[in-house]
């Protein structure tokens, strides 16, 4: 299943619902280019909710990794919500659980 995202404003934060599989390439590219576009516009608050994301793959992660480093470096911040079990896993395998705030909790809530 290709990546879909469906992009919502909660308060001041703004959340992008990530349903499918984020594998790099085109898929990992339109996120890349989302929260870019979302960083430059001077959000300070993004939410990826991954409660429908499927899988994520190395190279994906790494295009993660780096949107995490420049919402950071623009005074942004970037959070991970609703992991599923094996994303979580994968966090933790990769040691990225402490890079990325990771959150479990409903989209809705994310405006507390």
């Amino acid at each position: 299943m290709d990546l879909s995202l469906t992009t919502r404003s909660l308060g001041d934060t703004t959340v992008i619902d990530c349903i499918g599989r984020l594998v790099y390439g085109s898929e990992a590219t339109v996120l890349r280019i989302k929260v870019k576009a979302l960083i430059v516009l001077g959000v300070k608050a993004i939410v990826l909710n991954l409660a429908g994301c499927t899988y994520i793959d190395s190279g994906a992660l790494g295009v993660l990794t780096g949107l995490q480093m420049s919402a950071h470096q623009a005074g942004c911040r970037i959070r991970l919500v609703n992991p599923t079990a094996r994303i979580a896993k994968l966090l933790q395998t990769t040691n990225l659980i402490d890079f990325f705030d990771v959150a479990n909790f409903s989209a809705p809530e994310v405006s507390r």
